[in-house]
């Protein structure tokens, strides 16, 4: 009897532990419960999300945005550090899970977004891209590097390596050249600058305004120093300072620390982009100032031009005369051939 006792009393010490591991187990199956209601509802919350903001307003969408930001900034500043340690670890942790289970599309829609949010875009107007058998528009000014260039035609062209030649002379150094579209009339691009103010319209700046060197090369101008205008006036004197003057004084050489001297390639660019600019600016003085040049004493070439016209039947484009100072140009060369001889 005891034997049996001792026996029933072993199971009835055995009960509370099971009837722990049924609570247990009910506890489980609810926090499993709840945790699977708590996913579908954040999966509703999320669609709605979704398609309240595929239906709102570009000023809605703002709003939106700078409500959250608010409140975002408003828990960061109240909360200690113990909890900016449990956000980030949170944090990381959602984006983890996250990457976990999503598929490949929705990795590289995550990607695309990423790269869209990291890099700047310029927007172009269709006019700088002009169909075939269509005059450009605007001024064509592209800055080419012939190391990216070449980079670029390794990446896209795998066996461009296997159609290399050896020549002699081979260049050493990579240079940065301009390449530009001339007008109907041969003259220069005269190349502006297009910007969007943050809230407003596109605002177009010409290449004598002097919020363009600062706002292209915001490395050489971390200050936002502005840049040459026409306006410039010479030190104690009513002559105003050229574009040749102002960029010659800014790559001078000098004991404290100037950005433009290591910029490396873009110095190159720089260099380049401001020499279209002072050759673009002489042509244009030159079609404005024919009568100070003493255009009118070269009657016997417009008659010669005409006469050709007329027997070519070609239409005479704008006469313009190039002094001999035009550096490279055929009486330039002429006059010191002749000097030299």
């Amino acid at each position: 009897m005891r034997g049996n006792i001792r026996i029933v009393l072993d199971d009835i010490d055995d009960l509370p532990s099971t009837s722990q591991n049924i609570a247990q187990n009910n506890a489980d199956d609810m926090q499993r419960e709840n945790l699977e209601k708590r996913n579908r509802r954040l999966d509703k919350d999320r669609e709605r999300k979704r398609k309240n903001r595929e239906n709102e307003s570009e000023q809605g969408r703002m709003e939106r945005l700078e409500q959250q930001r608010i409140r975002q900034k408003i828990r960061r500043e109240t909360e200690n550090e113990e909890e900016t340690e449990q956000r980030l670890e949170q944090d990381m942790i959602r984006h983890r899970i996250r990457r976990e289970t999503e598929d490949e599309e929705e990795n590289v829609q995550r990607l695309e977004q990423d790269m869209i949010r990291k890099r700047i875009y310029h927007k172009l107007n269709l006019a700088l891209n002009p169909d075939d058998g269509d005059e450009p528009a605007y001024g064509q000014v592209f800055i080419v590097d012939t190391e990216e260039a070449l980079s670029a035609m390794n990446r896209a062209n795998p066996v461009i390596n296997q159609n290399r030649r050896l020549g002699y002379n081979v260049p050493r150094a990579n240079e940065v050249a301009a390449v530009y579209v001339p007008g109907a009339d041969g003259e220069m691009p005269n190349a502006k600058i297009v910007v969007r103010e943050k809230g407003k319209e596109l605002r177009i700046l010409d290449n004598t305004n002097q919020l363009v060197s600062p706002m292209t090369y915001p490395l050489f101008f971390p200050r936002g120093t502005l840049g040459w205008h026409p306006d410039i006036r010479q030190e104690n004197s009513i002559r105003r300072v050229t574009r040749l003057q102002y960029v010659s004084y800014s790559i001078g050489i000098r004991k404290e620390f100037n950005p433009i001297l290591y910029g490396g390639k873009l110095f190159q660019q720089y260099c380049v982009d401001e020499y279209v600019k002072i050759e673009s600016d002489r042509m244009r003085w030159i079609r404005s100032n024919q009568k100070t040049i003493l255009a009118d004493a070269y009657k016997n070439v417009d008659s010669y031009l005409e006469k050709r016209a007329r027997e070519t039947g070609k239409p005479l484009g704008r006469k313009v005369i190039l002094p001999p100072t035009v550096t490279n140009s055929p009486r330039y060369i002429e006059k010191h051939f002749q000097d030299a001889m």
